[in-house]
């Protein structure tokens, strides 16, 4: 789904999409993301390059790859937090909300946290 659907998907079900804020809620994410790149529950929408979780607190723990967050190396808008699952270290990577940029990405799995 694109981010908005997937924030809405998880309201439905009286959730939201997981905010990663301790190394253990990351770990466990990371687990049940397996091997797909994962919508979390942050965002810069806001304000570009200040990611924060969608309750509006500020990342305090962060799990970025190395060079991450970089807007597609300044190409794309990337405002949206994926656990990036498909690599090795399944760390977090900035990737775009919708895919109207970027036709091959914007459209993810997403997690739920209650």
């Amino acid at each position: 789904m694109i981010y908005r659907d997937a924030q809405t998907a998880c309201a439905a079900m009286s959730a939201h999409l997981a905010y990663l804020k301790t190394a253990d809620v990351d770990a466990a994410a990371e687990a049940l993301c397996e091997d797909m790149d994962t919508f979390a529950g942050g965002d810069d929408l806001a304000e570009p390059g200040m990611f924060v979780w969608n309750d509006g607190t500020p990342f305090v723990y962060t799990d970025w790859e190395a060079g991450e967050p970089n807007d597609g190396n300044g190409k794309y808008n990337e405002n949206c937090l994926v656990i990036a699952a498909s690599r090795a270290a399944k760390g977090w990577d900035d990737r775009p909300c919708d895919p109207s940029q970027v036709p091959t990405s914007g459209s993810f799995p997403y997690i739920c946290q209650y």
